[in-house]
């Protein structure tokens, strides 16, 4: 791999609201015993990155004590307010104005849990096109909130389009829709958005601030002003998309990305809140990048298995996480070698049989090749295998494999050599 990014930018300033906690931050719950951020910063360690910068805000000093422990090679960045992930980019920015313009930067959230090969496949494919931004994805899960990438026949990525944003004209056509008989209540359309947007009215406040304080009924000419044609679909340029098309592009963003400093400086300083939750979104860096400049090379990388790009959201989701996890990394113990592994019985009659004479049994080759040929020493160290191979035999069940392990020095029960220091 050639050029690795220097930074491994990590989000972990938000609240998380949603595991239920007020004392443990989202990126600090264990994963199968683990903080999940740890276990992310683990696999960026061993792809190669050595900087890690890590935006906090919520339980900042709990995410401070559990980062600088493990990685004290680790810059910490204060978002003061929740304002998204835009904010937590630019208070990392802000906190490192010595980095490079041209430094590569890896982005992910705390939570975001990935498979070594994964990360790997991303440096790959970010060095090999020399990309401007490489953004990871996973396939469209139906009833899934996660943006939907739209990509062109170059295979460049040309917008990340926010669910929020394709519920939010689903509405306004709803709308067009309920007032196409003359009018429509204002009552009935605040309805439609709580049932089709979010059942928050807050949140259907920012969405339709035009709509949300108005009373009384509005009609059909009035309802066009407010909501015009353009204002129920997605234009890219040439590319035109209505909300059921955008809700079924195959791949979905998982905000893991790779780009330089200079580019993400350019994004930020040209962010808008044109948006249905009126905030800057760091997903904009591909609509952005794309119209800024022609040919700009920003490509998506779909990991087609899910359990290789990990996240959660709630307890249940945790619970899910952490047993898949389990189960990757549980080793399975090796087929003992059955010239090595015998029943305990079968050691205690072939040890017999040597003392008895018998020079033939594959055991009694294996303690020549140890001790030499001479029978006594063969026979004295028998006599002290004997005890061991009873007590075996009354302790385990009939048949149990095991073997003799020869040990020339003194070993604790931690596997640790104590001869130098004396002990036994």
């Amino acid at each position: 791999m050639n050029n690795l990014p220097e930074y491994a930018l990590i989000l972990a300033a938000g609240k998380g609201s949603r595991m239920g906690s007020s004392t443990t931050h989202k990126v600090c719950f264990p994963v199968d015993g683990t903080p999940a951020i740890l276990r992310a910063l683990d696999v960026y360690r061993e792809c190669g990155i050595r900087q890690n910068l890590v935006v906090v805000g919520t339980l900042a000093e709990q995410v401070i004590d559990t980062v600088g422990k493990a990685f004290p090679n680790t810059v910490f960045a204060y978002q003061p307010d929740a304002n998204g992930t835009a904010g937590a980019i630019r208070a990392a920015l802000n906190a490192t104005p010595s980095m490079r313009e041209d430094a590569d930067i890896f982005i992910a959230a705390g939570d975001r849990l990935l498979e070594v090969s994964v990360v790997e496949q991303l440096f790959d494919l970010y060095n090999r096109e020399r990309c401007d931004l490489v953004l990871l994805s996973l396939p469209t899960r139906e009833g899934s909130g996660a943006g939907r990438i739209c990509v062109d026949p170059a295979g460049n990525a040309r917008a990340i389009l926010e669910m929020a944003d394709v519920r939010q004209r689903r509405c306004r056509r709803l709308f067009r829709e309920a007032a196409a008989g003359g009018e429509a209540a204002v009552e009935t359309l605040h309805q439609i958005a709580l049932e089709r947007f979010s059942s928050k009215p807050e949140k259907c406040a920012k969405a339709f601030p035009e709509l949300w304080d108005r009373t009384g009924t509005l009609s059909a000419g009035e309802v066009q002003i407010l909501y015009p044609e353009e204002s129920l679909h997605f234009r890219l340029g040439e590319l035109v998309l209505t909300p059921e098309e955008a809700e079924s592009l195959p791949a979905s963003n998982t905000s893991v990305y790779i780009t330089k400093r200079k580019h993400l400086q350019y994004v930020l300083d040209h962010l808008d809140r044109n948006n249905a939750q009126q905030e800057e979104y760091l997903s904009d860096i591909v609509r952005l990048l794309s119209q800024r400049q022609e040919g700009a090379k920003i490509r998506c990388f779909v990991e087609q298995d899910q359990r290789k790009v990990l996240g959660f959201n709630d307890p249940k989701e945790l619970l899910e996480v952490s047993e898949i996890i389990r189960l990757r990394t549980r080793r399975t113990l090796p087929t003992p070698d059955p010239e090595i592994f015998l029943p305990v019985e079968e050691y205690l009659r072939q040890v017999q049989a040597i003392l008895g004479g018998d020079r033939e049994l594959p055991l009694f080759r294996n303690l020549v090749d140890l001790y030499g040929e001479d029978p006594a020493i063969i026979a004295g160290h028998l006599q002290q295998y004997l005890p061991l191979l009873e007590l075996a035999a009354n302790s385990l069940a009939p048949g149990e494999p095991v073997a003799i392990v020869r040990s020339p020095g003194r070993v604790n029960v931690m596997g640790r050599h104590v001869d130098h220091q004396g002990g036994n």
